[in-house]
């Protein structure tokens, strides 16, 4: 048995562009906005994936071999 979403997909697309990719707004603005609570907010970005393709938070572009070694060795 599944959980029914809380959220709708496109509040989560909507609220996934004002944070990670448009407009690059704090939490607080992004909860005031569209009238939810900082719980709310954080639930929704860092627990459900977007469906946008661009997306930063949910569709990491792929490390190259250099970047991997220079972020294991610290430089």
């Amino acid at each position: 048995m599944s959980r029914k979403k809380k959220y709708s997909q496109r509040l989560i697309n909507e609220l996934h562009q004002h944070a990670f990719l448009e407009d690059k707004l704090m939490n607080r603005e992004i909860a005031k906005k569209h009238k939810l609570t900082m719980n709310n907010i954080e639930y929704i970005l860092y627990s459900n994936n977007c469906e946008i393709d661009d997306c930063p938070q949910c569709r990491p572009k792929p490390m190259t071999i250099t970047e991997s070694l220079l972020t294991f060795f610290g430089g």
